[in-house]
Order: C-alpha cells, then structure tokens, then sequence
C-alpha cells in the first residue's frame, strides 16, 4: 500500500455522525423531575403484583413538565427488588397504550433505586465509564421520583437495551437480541434450541423465535479447542468488545455478571455483521457490592484473569485466557483500560455528582440509606451490618486507590503492559475508536474537534496522512485495508491500534 493513498478510496464513507436518541436526556447535568400518577386506588397492589405477572399497570407519566397520558408501568429487578419495602425499582413504556410517545425519542426508560449503594453514584460511574470509552452499553442520569403527587425519593435514570439501541449504537435493529438471563453462561446443552428457553430470553423477533444463531454460537465456544478459538470465534462474535466488557467488569469488580454470576448482559445479533456485540447491563453492583463469598481482601485484589469457580461453567471467558492471541489481546485492552482507572479520572466526576445529587438525597423520605453513609461512603468504606448488603460498602475514592494498587502490583509481577509496543499507551488519547476489529468502517470519537488523521501500518510506516473537516464524530472507511493490525493517529495524540478482519 503507498504512503500516499488516496483520500477518496480511504475517506469513501465518511460522515458526520448524527445525534441519538436521548442524546439530550443523558447530557443535561440536572436532576430531573418524573411523575407517575395513577387514577386506580390499588395501583400499588397491581405494581407489586406486575413483578411476578409483568403486565404494565396504565398511569400518567409527567417528564419535566412533559404529559404523557396511559403509559405502562411495572416494577422490576431481583435483589434490588427484594431490597427496599417501597423504593422499588420501575420499568417505564411510553407507548404501551398509545404509539408515539417518547422522551427525547426515546419511549423506555427505567428507574433504578440504588440498592446496594449509599454514594447513589456507583451504577453512572459504571455507565459512563463504558460510554466514554466506546464499549455498548446503556446511558444513565438522575431523576427525582412522584408518585401520585408523593416524593418517591432520587432515582438512576437508564436507558433501555432495545431495537432503538441496537440502531443508534451498530447502525442496524433487525438482528436477535438476546439476554442472559437468567443464567446466560454459554455452556453448551445440545442441539435443540428450546434447551435454551429457560436460560436465555429473546427480546425482539418472537414470533420467528429462531434461536439458531444463538446456538450455533455456544456450539463454537464450546466445541473449538483454545489453540484455534481466535480463527472461528471472530466470525461469530465481536471478541474484543466482549473483551473490554470483561476487563470493566474485572477493573470494577463487578461479580453479578458473566464472569461471576454468569448474567446480566445482552448479546446482539449484528444484522450488517452477522457477529454478536456483547452489551453491558444491570452494573449496579459494581465495586465490589457483590461478594460471591469473597473477603473484602479478595474483591480489592480480585485477579485480573479472575473466573467463578468452576471454570468450565464460564467457557467463554476460560477460552480466552487459555489462547494465546486473546490473553494477549485482553492484556493490552487492560493496560489501556487502566490509564483511566485513577483519581485523576475520577475524583473530580465524582465530586461534582455529589454537588449534583446532594440535596436530592437528603431530601429522599424513602431511601435505603442514611446520610450520614452517603457522605462517608464516597471517600472511604462503611462497615455496618444493616442494609440489604450488610458488611462492608467499599468507598468510591478509597476502592479506587486499593483496586489501583492491587492490579498495577499484578501487572508489575507479569511483566505486561507492553512498554516496548507502539501501541503502549504513555499519554492517553482523547478520542475513541469503534468498533474494533472493523471490517468496513471505523467510528471515531473525540473530545476536541479532529482536524488530522494518520494510519500506520504493524511496523510503525506510515500509510496515509489526510486532513478532516473539523468534527467531534466521524466514520472512517477501511474497505481498502487488508486484514492485519493497524494503528491511527488523532491530532497528533497517542496512536490506538486497530485490527481490520475479512
């Protein structure tokens, strides 16, 4: 390939992203105001009762102001349901009963209670974290919570895994979408498709109910020996989201997930790709929150390659640690993930959420915790043996220097982080790159506006150096590039490599 390639063969697809769904919603840094109004007198009661039956209860949804008439309403969640006598967790659809309506463009959202959390901080910082760094997963906000004209109390304000999702997020929503639910562990049960009924739900397509690519997936995972799982996992999989989703549950030791309770997330089934994208869900238990009998010291030092024993009932993960290319792979993606992993990150976010949040909670009637553990949690940890959790609440600022400390004294003792590598991260960039590996386009994410893209090849030779119509968001085309690594570089800043399949 010549240095100089032509913009026009490397440029053919460019565009300006547009502005999603709920764009709007997620960015504005206020606590917003949602009221459910019910005109049944028993309507707690149909509430209660929707968590077993999950029929919708009909209500008024008032949004900022917003009306929106006969909505549906449920209750939803496990622990968290089970954890609060009246802070429930809901599940919202706009147009239940009458089509069109939407917040935003979007018409699902659901209302989080902060169960298992006193800093009401855990589950965005989670969230945002994975957005910010391209990996799928849903938005998050806050909302203070009426019903019936009666504080509720402040409530996580998330953004529902659907089709829109699925479109806004791989350009596409007709694929199978799938949850892992209730226990998605990718072990294999045999050929017949409705062995998988009671440990997976199908979300979308129901009336074609075919699960075979779901199937033929855990067929590939099970079957394919580790030596050879990177030539046919590719095909069916997009691995290394799956693997940046593993390491930010391992970074944030967050256990009710595949890697330790083997649920809570989504696969897509890409319709343009044909390989399913790994999609983050319910991280409401992230640092450290779910103990899995682990002592606190177990959690802070969690092992970077950590699985649930046994580690046959997570073959996925246990594949990609026993092959070569992938745990290298997974070590990479971890160093990278982790230059963001500091108080430097986070210590400011997290203060200003306080700010933000503060005056919502202490004016919360029905919360699960006190104040006084608000307050504290955030910098260090609460030991106490009331609450749904009990034990210990590990401390957002506190966590964050124990958690450091143990994965950097691992890393350090495995000698990885590839600091003799182009790609080491030394200074971190401030844009994004997705997804990756890529066949055909590649997005690109900044917070500052791109004006100069290079791309280089496995040995460092430049390829093509082209200037850009300054934009925050653009897509990239790849079509030329044959399959190998690469590496690109945004105004100038720390290269990111980037694999191109075929």
């Amino acid at each position: 390939m010549r240095k100089n390639l032509l913009l026009g063969l490397l440029m053919a697809c460019y565009s300006i992203l547009a502005a999603r769904p709920g764009d709007v919603l997620f960015a504005t840094n206020v606590v917003h105001e949602l009221r459910l109004n019910f005109s049944d007198p028993f309507y707690w009661d149909s509430l209660i009762s929707s968590h077993v039956t999950e029929n919708n209860v009909i209500g008024q949804v008032t949004f900022d102001g917003t009306v929106l008439d006969s909505c549906g309403i449920k209750t939803k969640g496990n622990s968290s349901f089970s954890g609060s006598a009246q802070k429930k967790s809901f599940k919202i659809d706009l147009n239940d009963y009458i089509s069109g309506q939407d917040i935003d463009g979007l018409n699902k959202l659901n209302l989080n209670n902060g169960f298992k959390d006193p800093t009401f901080m855990r589950e965005k910082l989670a969230l945002d974290f994975l957005n910010a760094h391209g990996i799928a997963a849903p938005r998050c906000t806050y909302t203070n919570l009426f019903i019936n004209g009666e504080l509720w109390g402040v409530y996580f304000l998330v953004e529902e895994v659907d089709g829109d999702f699925c479109k806004t997020r791989f350009g596409n929503k007709a694929g199978n979408l799938f949850k892992g639910d209730p226990h998605g562990t990718l072990q294999y049960r045999g050929s017949s498709l409705a062995s998988y009924y009671p440990e997976y739900e199908l979300h979308n397509n129901e009336l074609i109910n075919d699960w075979t690519d779901l199937v033929q997936l855990i067929g590939t995972i099970n079957s394919t020996g580790y030596l050879h799982i990177n030539d046919t996992l590719v095909k069916y999989l997009n691995d290394d989201l799956f693997i940046q989703q593993s390491i930010i549950t391992n970074l944030f030791v967050n256990l009710d997930s595949y890697t330790g309770s083997g649920h809570n997330y989504f696969m897509y089934d890409n319709d343009s790709t044909k390989r399913f994208e790994w999609i983050a869900w319910d991280v409401n238990e992230v640092f450290g929150t779910f103990r899995l009998g682990l002592s606190d010291a177990q959690l802070k030092n969690l092992s970077i390659y950590y699985i649930s024993d046994p580690y046959t009932s997570r073959p996925l993960l246990n594949m990609i640690f026993q092959n070569a290319y992938y745990k290298s792979l997974y070590n990479q993606r971890y160093c990278e993930l982790f230059a963001d992993f500091t108080h430097t990150y986070f210590d400011a976010k997290i203060d200003s959420l306080k700010e933000l949040i503060k005056v919502a909670v202490y004016a919360d009637p029905k919360k699960i915790y006190s104040n006084t553990m608000f307050d504290q949690n955030i910098e260090r940890d609460y030991s106490s043996g009331g609450g749904p959790g009990g034990g210990t609440y590990f401390g957002l600022k506190s966590f964050i220097t124990e958690r450091r400390n143990a994965v950097q004294h691992e890393m350090d003792s495995l000698g990885i982080c590839f600091k003799n590598d182009i790609s080491y991260v030394t200074q971190k960039s401030s844009f994004i790159i997705y997804p990756n590996p890529s066949q055909d386009c590649l997005n690109i994410q900044s917070s500052v506006p791109i004006s100069k893209i290079k791309i280089f090849d496995a040995l460092g030779q430049l390829l093509n150096e082209t200037l850009v119509t300054s934009s925050l968001q653009i897509q990239l085309s790849t079509e030329q590039l044959t399959a190998g690594i690469y590496y690109i570089e945004v105004n100038q800043q720390a290269k990111q490599k980037f694999v191109i399949f075929r």
